[in-house]
């Protein structure tokens, strides 16, 4: 009998692992980029700030916050952000430029020029610190800039 609930309760914890603690929900952003790529975004589901580095060129670092992927998808294709910069050879600032074409500046910081920008589904923080730290944060539509960030 311990053995049979044993194996409920194992198989119980298995299926809310693969199903709850690994959700993820995937929006398809009406942000669009050169040749009519949008974008679309693979959020963490029940995320704090968490903060991964997602891809860097000449030193200077684009992180995702609570986001575990941006995907540019055309009729032919769907690539990953980080793909397609490499595939390019595009620096963060020629990506970060074609990007917020579809945002707002909504916020300046006095830091140096650190900005943030938002739309509809997200949110991204260009840091510009007298310390010339230029990296990039993208993460959902309240993202706010964390004291660790921008360092």
């Amino acid at each position: 009998m311990k053995d049979k609930f044993f194996n409920i309760v194992f198989g119980v914890v298995f299926v809310l692992i693969l199903t709850g603690c690994s959700k993820k929900d995937t929006i398809e952003t009406n942000i669009i980029m050169d040749n009519d790529y949008h974008l679309i975004v693979v959020k963490k589901a029940n995320c704090e700030n968490e903060t991964k580095e997602y891809y860097e060129y000449n030193g200077q670092k684009i992180f995702l916050v609570c986001l575990d992927e941006i995907y540019l998808k055309n009729e032919h294709e769907k690539i990953t952000l980080s793909k397609y910069m490499q595939n390019l050879g595009l620096s963060y600032e020629e990506v970060l430029n074609k990007l917020l074409v579809s945002f707002k500046m909504t916020d300046a910081l006095y830091d140096g020029g650190t900005t943030i920008y938002r739309n509809d589904s997200l949110s991204i923080i260009k840091c510009n610190t007298l310390d010339n730290n230029k990296d990039i944060y993208i993460g959902n539509q309240n993202l706010a800039k964390e004291e660790n960030y921008c360092k």
